[in-house]
């Protein structure tokens, strides 16, 4: 027979066992240098991201080296190049295709350094030299705002504002040319702006597209930053009625709304998107974990107009991610 004693005692160490066996259970993650390459800071959305790696970074005691590529392609070509010269242990990249670093991209393979791109979906050419692609196709944002077109405006009258050298800019407006013809909508015209010279360009164009199509009742535009120029445009244009549509929640376009202008934007969750890169990041680092190849589910794309823009901050706040994944990671590690 068993006293109570004994058997509180057995008990006791049995929970310390229990705890040291959690504790052990902890996989070890050491101090990380990641690299975050973009194709430019002058982008609203991908300095914004930037930070937002950089934030989540911290939280697992990695620091973090940010890169412009200054819209250039010479620029980008050496980037790569020298963050891994900088010692990196990853690359996180945001709105760059293969063929603009090929030959970084192949040094960072043949020496087991992770390339991950986020954020912006990427050109299927040498869509194979990353690591992973964690992004929402960008044909589903321009699939996912003709559709709530669609039911605002059946047989919707659109002209569009594209980059078609840029592929995921070129993907939006051809999901939306696609939605617009199967859903009984029409694109009148696709004008095709000069990505040497954006703002004149955009202007241009938002400007002669309006006026040439005066019963169109939206402008499809292809890019988050669209909004800063084009809605001025359109109002020096006489077309302070036409809608404009555009993609992400970036704090300019969502005040833009707030404060009354003929806007509306597709966007995705894309702070999750870099929290599953360094997630995966993680698992490698710490246990070898095989670095999925693609996201299980995409992120959630949403459309975003009066009605629904929230009153304050951004569409999902960073802040409730941030402390979501840093429990996990609190949990899952000791740093």
């Amino acid at each position: 027979m068993i006293s109570a004693k004994t058997a509180a005692s057995w008990l006791g160490g049995a929970a310390l066992a229990c705890a040291a066996s959690g504790a052990l259970a902890q996989d070890e993650l050491k101090p990380r240098k990641i690299g975050v390459f973009v194709i430019t800071l002058q982008s609203e959305s991908l300095t914004r991201w930037s930070s937002q790696i950089k934030a989540a970074a911290e939280k697992l005691h990695w620091d973090v080296i940010v890169k412009d590529g200054q819209n250039n392609p010479t620029v980008v070509a050496a980037a790569l190049p020298e963050l891994l010269n900088e010692g990196v242990d990853a690359v996180i990249t945001m709105a760059l295709d293969a063929p603009l670093m090929t030959e970084g991209l192949k040094l960072a393979k043949s020496k087991g350094i992770p390339v991950i791109a986020t954020a912006v979906d990427v050109n299927p050419a040498g869509k194979e030299l990353f690591t992973a692609t964690y992004a929402p196709a960008a044909y589903d944002m321009g699939v996912a705002t003709v559709d709530y077109l669609l039911k605002k405006y059946p047989h919707v009258k659109a002209i569009g504002q594209d980059i078609s050298i840029v592929f995921t800019a070129d993907q939006l407006i051809v999901g939306a040319k696609d939605a617009l013809a199967k859903g009984g909508g029409t694109m009148q015209a696709v004008a095709d702006v000069d990505i040497t010279n954006l703002v004149n360009s955009f202007t241009q164009t938002a400007t002669d597209l309006a006026l040439g199509h005066p019963d169109a009742q939206v402008l499809i535009t292809c890019c988050d930053f669209s909004p800063l120029i084009d809605l001025p445009a359109l109002k020096a244009a006489n077309r302070p009625d036409l809608l404009m549509t555009s993609r992400y929640d970036n704090d300019s376009s969502l005040q833009a709304i707030r404060s009354g202008a003929p806007l509306v934007i597709a966007t995705d969750h894309s702070a999750i998107n870099n929290f599953e890169a360094l997630d995966a990041l993680a698992a490698y680092f710490a246990n070898k974990a095989p670095i999925p190849a693609t996201l299980k589910t995409p992120s959630e794309i949403r459309v975003i107009d009066k009605d629904n823009v929230p009153k304050e901050g951004s569409v999902w706040p960073f802040d409730a991610d941030l402390a979501n994944y840093a429990a996990r990671w609190s949990k899952a590690y000791r740093f």
